[in-house]
């Protein structure tokens, strides 16, 4: 006979069937979205596709002169001639390629964790800026969670390749390569007590970066070298981004209407880009480079674990979106992917996987609905929500970063 405290058996996990069902109907619902239009953003997108596909990855890239490395020029020209052949618009193309690629990064995560709600759940919060909105981003998350798989496993070379294709698609990737560098050359340290174990992670983690590289600036030269100018002169305090620029955004149009317009009449704000913020910029870019620079400097005196490289990239990704001037409401989905994995090394680390993905899709949600035709009501509930949910992300980055610097104080103590 059973005691009353003898410990329950352990429920039986889920049948196949279920996992088979959910996997449908996440698909489902993303297929749902394969017609939505998206922002004012698709049409630039297509124009851009259009000049590559006129005059090659080389001359279409310098034509559209974005603030993007050229690998995104690679994969627009690879779209634009499966349209071509097929017969298909570059829109009908361009929206199934972030279709297959959505897919592609549920398979990614399933090298993360065998935890279907989990991949479900990322997956779901990725439709809002792939599939309804149109925004390209999702091309970045399959090689940064094949990156970050290859650094569990030790695999240098595989690391190398889908690190430098992630930094190289848009220009975001860029800021997680500092974080990089320091990762692989405490690998290569850590690996000096092997017999050529240090020179063959150095071989490894940098040939195919260095490879992919020197080919971009080869094949795209000065295009490249102006697009990485154009990206640190970015006029806008916010790009719609719900960070500290945006609350300066709604501070300058309330107090300072007859210098930077006032809000619009039913309360909202609009982003700013004129000269006459030029010193707020400046100081938005001493804060950001402070910040980012004294996390890098932090992880350079840490641990080399995978743990610690995630977690390090993550803070100096908040920090970007966070202080950086010229910042975009889509850009936030990066540090979520990056608080998705931390969470998938350690537990401890899903509420700021969550805070991320609710402040990604809220930004976005905010202006753009999910069509990229606008909410269709009013934002506006006493105050435009847009500002205290830049508030609120200006909070999550102090309390996510206050660890770490209150670490550093007990050390140095």
């Amino acid at each position: 006979m059973t005691g009353p405290t003898a410990t329950p058996p352990a429920p039986a996990p889920p049948p196949r069937a279920l996992h088979a069902v959910l996997g449908a109907s996440v698909a489902l619902v993303g297929l749902l979205f394969l017609r939505s239009p998206g922002t004012s953003d698709v049409p630039l997108f297509m124009r851009w596709m259009d000049n590559i596909d006129r005059l090659g990855m080389v001359g279409g890239y310098a034509a559209n002169q974005t603030v993007h490395p050229p690998v995104y020029a690679v994969i627009f020209w690879i779209i634009a001639k499966a349209a071509d052949g097929l017969g298909v618009s570059h829109f009908v193309a361009f929206k199934v390629s972030l279709l297959l690629v959505w897919l592609l990064t549920g398979v990614c995560l399933w090298q993360w964790t065998r935890n279907s709600l989990t991949i479900a759940a990322v997956l779901l919060a990725l439709i809002p800026n792939s599939l309804a909105l149109g925004y390209f981003d999702i091309y970045l998350a399959p090689p940064l969670l094949g990156a970050l798989w290859a650094a569990r496993a030790q695999r240098w070379a595989a690391f190398s390749l889908s690190f430098a294709l992630f930094a190289l698609i848009k220009g975001q990737g860029l800021i997680l390569i500092p974080f990089a560098v320091i990762f692989v050359s405490k690998a290569i340290k850590r690996g000096r007590g092997a017999a050529h174990g240090a020179a063959r992670i150095a071989v490894a983690a940098t040939a195919p970066a260095a490879l992919i590289g020197i080919l971009c600036l080869g094949v795209w030269g000065g295009a490249f070298i102006s697009a990485m100018h154009l990206a640190m002169h970015n006029e806008l305090l916010s790009g719609n981004a719900l960070n500290l620029g945006w609350i300066l955004t709604h501070y300058l149009r309330s107090v300072r209407p007859e210098l930077f317009g006032g809000l619009a009449a039913d309360g909202t704000a609009q982003w700013i880009a004129i000269p006459a913020t030029h010193a707020l910029r400046m100081s938005m870019r001493v804060a950001f480079f402070t910040a980012y620079g004294a996390i890098l400097l932090m992880y350079a005196r840490r641990g080399a674990s995978l743990h610690d490289f995630v977690l390090y990239s993550l803070l100096g990704f908040l920090a970007y979106f966070t202080l950086n001037t010229g910042v975009h409401e889509n850009h936030l989905t990066y540090g979520a992917l990056l608080a998705t994995v931390l969470f998938l090394i350690d537990v401890r680390y899903l509420p700021h996987a969550v805070i991320c993905w609710l402040a990604a899709n809220a930004n976005m949600i905010l202006f753009y609905g999910l069509s990229g035709r606008g909410l269709g009501f009013s934002r506006v509930v006493g105050v435009d929500l847009a500002l205290p949910f830049a508030c609120v992300n200006v909070l999550f980055f102090l309390v996510a970063v206050a660890p770490i610097f209150g670490r550093a104080r007990r050390q140095s103590a």
